[in-house]
C-alpha cells in the first residue's frame, strides 16, 4: 500500500511541476509576444513617419527596448519579414 502511495504522490507531483513549466513557458511567450508587438510599432513608426534606414531604427530600438543590437536587429528582419510591402 505504501509504494502505491509513493508512486501515486510521485505521479502528482510530476504533474503539478509540469503545469508549472507550462505556465512559466505561456508568461514567457506572452511577454516575447508584447515585446514584438512593441518593437513592430516602433519600427512602423520609424519607417512611416521618420523615414529612417534600418541602422538608425535599430539604434532607436536598442535605446527604447534596452537590447543588444543583436536583438534589435533580430526584431528588425523579424518586422520586414512579416510585412508583405517590407
Amino acid at each position: 500500500m505504501t509504494v502505491k502511495l509513493d508512486i501515486f504522490d510521485q505521479e502528482k507531483v510530476w504533474d503539478m511541476a509540469l503545469k508549472a513549466k507550462r505556465r512559466e513557458g505561456r508568461e514567457e511567450g506572452r511577454e516575447e509576444g508584447r515585446k514584438e508587438g512593441f518593437a513592430a510599432g516602433m519600427i512602423s513608426i520609424c519607417r512611416e513617419m521618420g523615414h529612417m534606414e534600418d541602422q538608425e531604427i535599430i539604434r532607436v530600438l536598442m535605446k527604447e527596448m534596452h537590447v543588444s543590437r543583436d536583438k534589435a536587429a533580430e526584431y528588425l528582419a523579424g518586422y520586414e519579414a512579416s510585412d508583405p510591402g517590407g
